[in-house]
This record gives C-alpha cells, sequence and structure tokens, in this order.
C-alpha cells in the first residue's frame, strides 16, 4: 500500500498532467472536443429566422394536415409539473388521441435521434380527433349558448317592471334588437 507522501505526489502529478495535456487531435478536419455528434454535418445546419417575434414552434405544418382530422394541443405539463389525470382524462372522453411520432410526424415535428412516443413541446402535447366529433362538439357548444341566451332573456322579462329596460335587448354585439310587443305582453321570448 502506498503511504501518504506517495499518494499526495500521484495525485500531483495527476493534476499537473491535467493542466498541461496535449492539444485535443483532430478528426475529420474538425477538434476532437466540439460540442455536436460526428454524424452532424455543421455546414448543412439552418435556422428558421425570427419574424414578428419568433417562429411558431407549435404550428402544424400543412403538408401534415389531413382535413378529416382536428388538431389540438393539450397542456401535459405546468411549471414542468404533470396536469391533474383528470385533464387527460377528459380529453379522452371528447375523443382527442395523441399524434404518435412515427413516420412524416417524426420527420417534421421532431429533431434527429427523437425516440419519444407522443409530439410534446413547450409542456404541450399534439392530439387529434375525426372532424366529425369537433363539429359534433361545436354544434353542441352552439345550441348551450342560445338555449343559455333564451333562458337569460326570459328572466329578464319576467323580470319586474321599472328593473329592466322594457322592449330593448342587446342580444349580440351589435345594435339592440327591437322585441314585437306581442312577445313584451305574454312575458315569453322565442328565439
Amino acid at each position: 500500500m502506498p503511504s501518504q507522501k506517495d499518494t499526495q505526489d500521484i495525485i500531483a502529478q495527476a493534476a499537473r498532467e491535467a493542466v498541461h495535456e496535449p492539444p485535443a487531435q483532430e478528426t475529420r478536419g474538425r477538434p476532437a472536443d466540439r460540442p455536436y455528434a460526428d454524424d452532424i454535418d455543421p455546414s448543412l445546419l439552418t435556422r428558421s429566422p425570427r419574424t414578428d417575434g419568433g417562429a411558431n414552434l407549435l404550428e402544424i405544418p400543412a403538408t401534415l394536415v389531413d382535413r378529416e382530422w382536428d388538431y389540438q394541443w393539450i397542456t401535459i405539463k405546468v411549471l414542468n409539473q404533470e396536469v391533474d389525470p383528470s385533464e387527460i382524462v377528459a380529453a379522452y372522453a371528447q375523443g382527442w388521441r395523441p399524434v404518435e411520432a412515427k413516420g412524416r410526424w417524426l420527420k417534421e415535428m421532431c429533431p434527429p435521434g427523437f425516440t419519444g412516443r407522443t409530439i410534446d413541446s413547450f409542456g404541450q402535447r399534439l392530439f387529434c380527433r375525426p372532424m366529425r366529433l369537433t363539429q359534433e362538439a361545436r354544434k353542441e357548444a352552439e345550441d348551450h349558448a342560445r338555449r343559455m341566451r333564451r333562458e337569460k332573456l326570459e328572466q329578464a322579462m319576467a323580470s319586474p317592471e321599472g328593473t329592466v329596460p322594457r322592449g330593448t335587448v342587446q342580444l349580440e354585439a351589435g345594435l339592440p334588437e327591437r322585441i314585437p310587443s306581442e312577445k313584451l305582453d305574454s312575458r315569453r321570448v322565442s328565439i
């Protein structure tokens, strides 16, 4: 077993060699300590120009979009913490499924060497569903909005006299709509 002095001498020699190590040898005309992989030719690298604050990294290239499908980014992480799994369960219940990182999606949306199963970016995961489901959901939302508007109008018309301006109701952004007097008399508004 080396003595303590021998051990200190060995450590000191290693430190001197580390400080005065010979220059790195070049590989294929590039320094050995380059910060990139061997298979990357720096002359082939490109970048996207910054226009209007930078490229939209969540934009789906038009070449990937299929008109029979709808696409949506769904939050999976906030401040690098997973979201409540019930959020993802709710997305699945509405027909959303993750876009798999394979084929043309892998080539267009993922960096070289990517091995993940899904396309994730900035805490979002790309999901898709058939367009018919999106159309159904939009129709449901519009029907719900109309029903709520009708109920609110009926509530306003049923309010005591003097509490709401009678005969004029603002239905949407724009000019007020005049309600016919026969509907005012019955206190029922149909839209």
